[in-house]
């Protein structure tokens, strides 16, 4: 019969590889393997389980470097992870602490961006401290397109999943993203009714917004001009650019926020961050929980985008109001101060919420759609 080896041959392997790569065929007693079998369940068990709220309710969170993972880890990988970790010096109450042990931890926490962990995050999945404690291991990506293999927190997720819990809505974190910093004292004075300043290239809806006509309102098309670049910060006028945009916005009462790649768009944030009203176009985008997001946007179907003049102009009376709760629905969930506890809020709710097994229907989707398929064997072919 086979018995157990003493030790292991490799620390690497998981707890469950280390029940087979540890035996041998030797004589052993029923109950001696039985209480060695109980030893190795625990070990498994400890690495694994979700641990639960601490009697001050502080969660206890592990925040996974994007190296732990991958044998290269750009900058560019590791930009939301080092966003987070700066970020977690203006945390604003001891909701969580970030512990050093991701066996101690409640939950694992794992940023990453550019797809570096592959397009259905197989370098995640198959690595060891997936494989030790997958229960516990949630995704933050801010990438839009990004698919949800593993539970966590997304700029853009279908209703469904977040329905189910298995992937929340959230914002836009990474230090490798422009930001503006408007500040309170400048946002007083608003001259422009509304504005949109963006690329037209992203979505089809963004053209028809940029045909609006109204006097009071500043519409500009942000598509770069110069051969080879894809997005404004590439083009050799891009300070001109930041300054611009940053100038628009922090004068306008409304800002109109459409879909892009996905239906999810980070201006969105940066409009609320300059006090204004968010006028969203997305027929598919869910808004991240916590902010009573009908006090301070105005939510317009895609297929009546030029109703958006009229809707504006009704609600232009109430434009102070709603772009102070806007302001202040930033500042308590998104930013630097509170995005942590927005994370670690969501988070659990996920734990709590969902099973940790995925949906039968992501498994289809990431399996039988052609275009996942091919994503799939491009990602294999590159290594």
């Amino acid at each position: 019969m086979f018995r157990r080896k003493s030790g292991f041959a490799n620390d690497s392997l998981t707890a469950e590889s280390r029940i087979f790569s540890s035996w041998r065929y030797t004589p052993f007693s029923y109950h001696e393997e039985r209480q060695r079998l109980r030893r190795l369940a625990e070990v498994m068990n400890a690495e694994s389980k979700i641990l639960p709220p601490s009697s001050q309710n502080t969660a206890l969170v592990y925040l996974l470097h994007p190296q732990e993972v991958l044998a290269e880890s750009t900058a560019h990988n590791a930009a939301c992870f080092e966003q987070i970790h700066e970020w977690l010096s203006h945390q604003s109450s001891n909701s969580h602490q970030f512990v050093q042990d991701p066996i101690n931890a409640e939950f694992v926490l794992a940023p990453i961006q550019g797809g570096a962990y592959g397009p259905f995050l197989e370098r995640l999945r198959n690595s060891s401290i997936f494989r030790r404690m997958a229960r516990k291991v949630l995704v933050y990506s801010p990438d839009d397109n990004q698919f949800p293999a593993v539970r966590g927190l997304y700029t853009s997720v279908s209703h469904k999943l977040s329905a189910s819990s298995w992937a929340l809505p959230a914002h836009y974190i990474s230090s490798h993203i422009h930001r503006f910093h408007f500040q309170r004292e400048e946002l007083n004075t608003k001259d422009v009714l509304f504005s949109f300043v963006g690329s037209s290239n992203t979505h089809p809806i963004r053209q028809e917004i940029l045909q609006l006509r109204h006097a009071a309102a500043i519409l500009r098309d942000s598509t770069p001009k110069s051969m080879g670049t894809k997005y404004w910060w590439q083009e050799p006028n891009a300070e001109d650019f930041f300054i611009d945009f940053r100038e628009i916005t922090r004068r306008s009462q409304f800002a109109i926020c459409p879909r892009g790649i996905s239906p999810a768009s980070i201006r969105l944030f940066e409009v609320m961050e300059a006090g204004c009203v968010p006028v969203v176009v997305s027929d598919g985008y869910i808004f991240p929980h916590g902010p009573e997001w009908p006090e301070f946007t105005i939510h317009v179907p895609e297929r009546e985008v030029a109703t958006i003049p009229e809707r504006i102009v009704q609600a232009e009376p109430r434009a102070k109001e709603m772009g102070a709760a806007a302001r202040q629905a930033w500042e308590t969930y998104f930013s630097p101060a509170s995005t942590v506890n927005s994370l670690v809020t969501w988070a659990r709710t996920i734990l709590l919420q969902s099973n940790s097994a995925p949906p039968v229907t992501l498994k289809a989707e990431e399996y039988l759609r052609p275009r996942n398929l091919l994503a799939k064997l491009r990602f294999r072919m590159k290594g």
